[in-house]
């Protein structure tokens, strides 16, 4: 199976997630809407009184999504990310850009048990 058959369209993936969000009373928001398919994502995990990871997605060699932590894994002051997120946005209009307000560092699109945790 080649790696077009195997992309779901970005929209979905993310009215999937936010549904969950919804649901579990997780709270987002969307600060850039980008293209339905094909499109990056960037998210931003905000903890109140910590600061600021975000997880942006980039391809490997086989060509399959994988996440990466843009400050190599450091926790950042909300305005850094934010800064960052308006520069990526700039470049790329079809970017979706989402941040969510969580109790822990974790990345919804790349963590399952974060909805349990929250609750």
């Amino acid at each position: 199976m080649d790696s077009s058959s195997q992309r779901q369209q970005t929209k979905l993936i993310i009215d999937g997630l936010l549904h969950r969000c919804n649901f579990a009373g997780v709270p987002y928001y969307i600060v850039n809407r980008g293209g339905h398919d094909g499109c990056a994502i960037l998210c931003k995990c905000y903890v109140a009184g910590k600061g600021a990871k975000l997880y942006a997605q980039m391809r490997d060699m086989d060509g399959a999504l994988k996440w990466y932590e843009v400050f190599e894994g450091n926790i950042e002051v909300e305005s850094k990310a934010d800064e960052y997120l308006r520069n990526e946005i700039s470049m790329d209009p079809d970017l979706w850009a989402i941040e969510f307000e969580l109790t822990a560092f974790l990345n919804p699109f790349d963590a399952d048990d974060f909805l349990i945790m929250e609750s």
